[in-house]
């Protein structure tokens, strides 16, 4: 997990709208890598979103004492026990990919930023927040771009004459 953390600090910690586009992406990335964006999009309604996996509930030990005539119910308990240990890696394994994501959210915002993450717990939250911080004005920046670029290449006016 710590590996995790510097390679994200290593791109730089995101404190202006011009980095958002690829903060984001490094972000996006981790959260792919741990099968957990689909839980996080900033883009995405919460109710367009992935749900979490809840936690499994232990199935409850059979009071009676094993014997001949209820060993069947000592078997299916057994059955049940196996499904209840797969759905618990599934959900710590989840459950581990949102915290790394969420630490590397937390260490890669700019220490001038980071007053503004103290209300938010998730890394879900962190990340809508961000986007309404930053993500917009990028777009903004992205539109003046394409204009600048779509009109970078008409001709020089030097030598037009203002005052004519």
């Amino acid at each position: 997990m710590e590996s995790t953390n510097v390679s994200v600090a290593k791109r730089g910690k995101l404190q202006s709208p011009e980095q958002w586009p690829t903060w984001i992406s490094t972000i996006r990335s981790l959260a792919k890598d741990h099968n957990v964006w689909e839980l996080l999009d900033p883009e995405k309604s919460d109710d367009n979103l992935t749900k979490e996996i809840d936690e499994p509930e232990l199935p409850p030990m059979p009071q009676q004492t094993m014997n001949e005539s209820n060993q069947m119910m000592y078997r299916m308990w057994g059955y049940e026990m196996d499904f209840y240990k797969i759905k618990q890696a599934r959900y710590e394994k989840q459950q581990k990919g949102l915290a790394i994501v969420n630490t590397a959210i937390k260490a890669s915002v700019h220490e001038n930023q980071q007053y503004s993450l103290n209300d938010k717990d998730t890394a879900r939250e962190r990340l809508v927040f961000l986007k309404s911080r930053f993500g917009q004005s990028t777009n903004r920046f992205e539109i003046v771009r394409k204009e600048w670029k779509a009109t970078s290449h008409l001709p020089s006016k030097n030598d037009v004459d203002v005052d004519k």
